[in-house]
């Protein structure tokens, strides 16, 4: 009995092999970790030899519910570099400052670099406005992840270095030159990942990004950021990028080219150009459309949708088929402008498997959906086998633009409609549905309660 209750408090942690200890302590903060040093002579080995720095002074201060003392903080960072191993490789390093106060982040970066740090990801609030990378990290040929976080101040970005990098994260960034971003990345010639989220943009008259080696590229700025490209050109050439995410104001114009290799594509704007208006905003989409006729999966908002309605009388302007389509989502309400917007993208989608619709709710009169055009019925007599209907309200609109997917969809597998609350509601839609006679003898009809996933 003695033996088995030894075993039972037997130390299984400390036996694991040390990376695997590392990889649990790179989740806690690196003020933790020095405490967990003091358990034993291995502990502050396995402690010391983490290569993982990571400190944010305003966890640091609300666990132990003081206020932030900017001078007890920069003892902090120092005293946990000292204590650090600095003989040895650091994997990460993470730093929050907060508030807009002095501090010695030159140095600590310095000191990172020393270590051969591969990923930096600092967030921090500038005393001055103007933020200048440190010479050091420009030129650390180790690193290959960068993540900055600026509060809105501007950067100056270095048009050499970061030979090595292949991830970069700008966040609340103002920048104010044009080539500032086509400048550095022309310099990276073996970047994969470039996101620029909530960076201000507004000042930029164009926003070039051309890479042999960019794959993954995201914007984002909300209508609540400092600014977006209202009034900017926006031109991607990218010829190994694979996805591409857009959330923003419409550009001035956009030039997208050599996108032989795009897979994904979700276009979300917030809100229409303040210089381009109606028919004119709806020729821009149809020439950014152009620019993505090989991706295989195509996310767009309702707001996309509105402003394609309005060149639908000019199919000039409309893009080449979409032959490796896929996979179709839409946020769309259902008014007339809204679905004949839809059903030129299925006529233009002729090998589309996949429909998701999130529908909004519609306001007025429904006028009835017609599916008369050849290339529609092709897409969803030959291809299309799955749709899903999401925020399903059960109103006559949309029991219209079921009907026709129903009614010709010759090898639907699956029709998924999330929405109603109640079950006498869900009973009322199949009730419903009943009435279309599916032209698939395998189609299978799903009415409930679902996660609103999109």
């Amino acid at each position: 009995m003695k033996n088995r209750i030894v075993r039972y408090f037997e130390d299984r942690l400390s036996n694991l092999p040390d990376h695997i200890i590392h990889y649990i302590l790179s989740f806690l903060e690196s003020d933790e970790v020095v405490k967990i040093s003091v358990l034993s002579k291995r502990w502050r080995y396995l402690c010391a030899s983490v290569p993982y720095f990571d400190l944010n002074i305003n966890s640091f201060f609300s666990k132990r519910e003081m206020d932030c003392d900017h001078d007890a903080f920069i003892d902090l960072v120092n005293r946990v570099l000292h204590f650090q191993n600095g003989s040895l490789t650091l994997l990460r390093f993470r730093l929050n400052t907060g508030s807009d106060e002095e501090w010695n982040i030159d140095e600590w970066i310095s000191e990172a670099v020393k270590r051969n740090v591969q990923e930096v990801d600092i967030t921090t609030c500038p005393w001055e406005n103007k933020v200048e990378l440190p010479c050091s990290l420009v030129n650390c040929d180790s690193l290959r992840g960068l993540r900055l976080e600026l509060e809105y101040c501007c950067l100056k970005l270095p048009r050499t270095g970061f030979g090595r990098l292949k991830s970069l994260h700008l966040l609340k960034a103002e920048l104010l030159v044009d080539d500032s971003v086509g400048g550095l990345i022309s310099s990276c010639p073996l970047l994969v990942d470039l996101s620029l989220k909530e960076c201000g943009l507004w000042k930029l008259n164009i926003l070039e990004i051309s890479s042999n080696s960019l794959r993954n590229l995201t914007i984002e700025n909300s209508e609540y950021a400092c600014g977006g490209l209202w009034d900017s050109k926006l031109v991607v050439s990218c010829g190994k990028l694979v996805s591409f995410k857009y959330l923003g104001p419409i550009a001035k114009d956009y030039i997208f080219q050599n996108l032989s290799s795009l897979d994904t594509v979700d276009i979300q704007l917030i809100a229409e150009s303040k210089k381009v208006k109606g028919r004119e905003v709806g020729y821009l989409l149809c020439k950014m459309l152009h620019g993505f006729h090989n991706a295989c999966a195509l996310k767009l908002c309702d707001l996309f949708l509105q402003f394609l309605g309005e060149a639908l009388d000019e199919p000039r302007w409309f893009w080449q088929p979409c032959y490796n389509l896929k996979s179709l989502k839409l946020s769309a309400r259902t008014c007339p402008c809204r679905v004949q917007s839809i059903l030129h993208l299925l006529g233009l989608s002729p090998n589309l498997d996949a429909l998701v619709i999130l529908l909004a709710e519609t306001y007025g009169k429904h006028e009835d959906c017609q599916f008369d055009d050849d290339r529609v019925l092709a897409c969803l007599g030959n291809r299309l086998r799955t749709v899903k209907l999401i925020d399903f309200r059960g109103k006559e609109n949309e029991f219209e633009l079921v009907r026709p997917i129903l009614q010709n969809g010759h090898v639907l597998e699956t029709v998924t409609i999330n929405g109603p609350v109640s079950v006498w509601k869900q009973a009322k839609i199949i009730e419903r549905i009943k009435e279309f006679s599916p032209s698939s003898s395998n189609v299978v009809v799903k009415v409930a309660r679902g996660p609103r996933f999109f």
